[in-house]
């Protein structure tokens, strides 16, 4: 009778033992998969991001001789009068320039020379690739540290309506810079006393291009 129950019990803790080892193993198994992917990064690029609504002069009166002068002026308490460029490329330099056009009315004009700019409140945000500087106030050309007014020296248009608001160039291709640089452009016009009376009407135009010493 004893050596039986002696052999049931040893009987039992070899089963026992053989169930758990069963689920140890099934405990570890692993089932693993891979996927790839890819990412695609195009060339960046550069262009104006915002230009300045469209605008209009204070209305003036003539009562005296010589000139009368009219201003608008810009400011970043004011909306959408602000110019915004951008340049993505990491590689090479950036100008930016501002033509005008005379001033037509139906029966006169006044000249493109009449009229002048500044800019003012630049600001920037860049990184730099090589030796060539960042973008600074000392890249745009007529620059004022606070908003313009009627006794700021404006830059007067030359005869072919054309001026540089901002230049960074880079003389090597291993140079360049990435950001975005917004600024406030300010106008002044200066109305002869002998115009004729009527609405004048110009277009102004944004230029940005590559700019290379």
């Amino acid at each position: 009778m004893n050596l039986r129950k002696i052999f049931a019990f040893i009987t039992i803790i070899f089963t026992a033992n053989l169930i758990v080892g069963q689920i140890v193993l099934a405990q570890s198994s692993q089932d693993t998969e891979q996927v790839g992917f890819t990412q695609q990064l195009n060339p960046g690029n550069f262009g104006i991001s915002h230009i300045p609504s469209s605008f209009s002069f204070p209305q003036i009166h003539i009562q005296k001789p010589g000139n009368v002068y009219s201003h608008y002026i810009t400011s970043p308490d004011l909306q959408n009068n602000y110019i915004s460029i951008y340049d993505g490329r990491y590689d090479g330099g950036i100008k930016l320039s501002v033509q005008v056009t005379s001033h037509y009315s139906q029966t006169s004009q006044i000249a493109l020379t009449q009229e002048s700019v500044i800019v003012s409140n630049f600001t920037a945000t860049q990184e730099v690739k090589g030796s060539t500087p960042a973008v600074m106030t000392g890249n745009i050309l007529y620059y004022s540290e606070n908003t313009p007014n009627e006794a700021t020296t404006f830059q007067q248009f030359p005869e072919n309506g054309i001026l540089v608001l901002l230049d960074a160039p880079t003389s090597l291709t291993n140079q360049g810079r990435v950001g975005t640089f917004t600024f406030y452009p300010s106008y002044k016009l200066a109305i002869p006393d002998t115009t004729p009376a009527g609405t004048y009407q110009s277009t102004i135009t944004y230029t940005i291009e590559d700019s290379i010493n």
